[in-house]
């Protein structure tokens, strides 16, 4: 869906009506005094357990996240976002994509809730700029930064932005007048003062480190009080599938399955995948739904509804056990 810039137009939308402003300007950040938006944005990892981390070895590894730190701290305001990079001074942007498939959302908790299309629907992206896995204390949903280009100095410091694109009043979004796109579709006109940011830095120095194999374990069970526990009352269900899709630094997917077995049972190893696996590789392990009557009951749902459990592999061997997935008819 294009970013709407015509001055004074109203767009309806599924959420309420989207008033957007266009504005001239060559500068890619208008200086101004004082301050209209709340709250912080951070780098941090793909879990979001690294807060407010500035040193990365992988530009692909390098996600933001923004709100309070919990859940009773303030939050930035609500609404639809740009994100970008640039130089650490602001002078030269250097995220390569266009600006509308930079948008992020944050909720009426103040947390950047995910990706989201321009008149803030929500959308999975599990390639460029995917999400994150929600931070268990805030729950916010970390966005990927990459992709960007090498800053000119070759210091690898960078500046991470988050720039208010239209802001929720409580029954619609209210386009902020002075952002709008530039012609190139890449770079944005907007006062200071509507944007937030955090300095990070990128030295490659290990990035691509092998990762030793990993093993994912679990039973699915017949949940027969539907509670989303497994207890020593529930029965195996076997013939299950269950999926293990692997994220890869650079974005590309590979997969494993198993097939529960009469206890309930799966084990999945990455162990025999041609080259490995990059450190910094992210995992979604999910089950294939039973059909017919069968309703998941575990694990918990996202926001959006989906049962999955992730993570991100590290270095060494990595052993996921008790993943387990809970059905009722």
């Amino acid at each position: 869906m294009a970013w709407f810039v015509r001055l004074g137009r109203l767009v309806t939308t599924a959420r309420g009506t989207i008033v957007a402003a266009a504005m001239v300007t060559t500068s890619l950040v208008a200086a101004s005094a004082g301050a209209q938006i709340t709250g912080a944005v951070s780098t941090t990892s793909f879990d979001g357990l690294l807060v407010n981390g500035n040193l990365y070895s992988d530009a692909r590894g390098v996600y933001f996240s923004g709100g309070p730190q919990n859940r009773n701290a303030a939050g930035l305001t609500p609404g639809i976002y740009f994100f970008q990079v640039t130089t650490r001074d602001g002078s030269v942007l250097v995220s390569t994509d266009l600006a509308t498939d930079r948008l992020v959302y944050v909720d009426s908790y103040g947390r950047v809730g995910g990706r989201c299309l321009a008149n803030g629907a929500p959308i999975h992206s599990t390639r460029v700029h995917p999400e994150g896995a929600a931070d268990t204390a805030s729950g916010a949903v970390p966005v990927r930064l990459w992709p960007f280009a090498s800053e000119p100095s070759g210091k690898g410091d960078y500046k991470a932005w988050l720039i208010l694109a239209a802001a929720w009043d409580g029954s619609e979004y209210i386009a902020d007048p002075n952002t709008s796109i530039a012609a190139d579709g890449r770079h944005l006109s907007f006062l200071q003062r509507d944007s937030r940011t955090d300095n990070f830095t990128f030295r490659a120095t290990s990035s691509g480190v092998p990762v030793a194999a990993s093993e994912f374990n679990g039973a699915v069970f017949d949940d027969l009080n539907a509670n989303g526990v497994l207890e020593p009352s529930d029965l195996p269900l076997g013939g299950a599938t269950v999926r293990c899709t692997l994220i890869l630094p650079d974005g590309s997917e590979t997969s494993l399955e198993a097939t529960s077995d009469l206890s309930g049972n799966y084990f999945l190893t990455t162990e025999g995948l041609a080259g490995g696996l990059p450190s910094g590789t992210a995992f979604r392990v999910t089950q294939v739904p039973l059909g017919g009557a069968w309703t998941q009951t575990a694990p918990a749902p996202d926001g959006f509804g989906d049962r999955y459990y992730s993570g991100i592999l590290g270095s060494g061997l990595g052993f996921f056990y008790g993943l387990d997935f809970g059905n009722t008819s």
